[in-house]
């Protein structure tokens, strides 16, 4: 299935929305998603600056900022994106070098 809204191309599942689909619990932990170049690059924008605007993302992928906001919360809905980080500089902060061991 192909779903017009999103530009997601689904495996083995029904006609229905996405919207729908995520409503009814269609997605399961394994679930495989096939996203457009233009989901990707979404995808890609927020993996490495989360605290972008949402008006210049919209405009870095050419999508009305409705229609990409409904795409992010439909990638929070279906567990893509798990929560938004903030990277710290471990030198400025004052942090030194941590080592984690198991010794058996």
């Amino acid at each position: 299935m192909w779903d017009q809204f999103t530009g997601v191309r689904w495996k083995n599942l029904p006609d229905l929305s996405l919207g729908d689909m995520i409503l009814r619990g269609f997605f399961k932990k394994g679930t495989v998603l096939e996203f457009s170049d233009q989901e990707r690059a979404i995808l890609r924008l927020i993996q490495s600056d989360s605290s972008r605007p949402l008006a210049q993302l919209a405009e870095t992928v050419g999508m009305a900022q409705s229609t990409l906001w409904r795409k992010i919360q439909e990638f929070e809905a279906l567990g893509l994106i798990e929560r938004r980080v903030t990277l710290l500089n471990p030198k400025k902060a004052g942090l030194g070098l941590c080592v984690l061991a198991q010794i058996r």
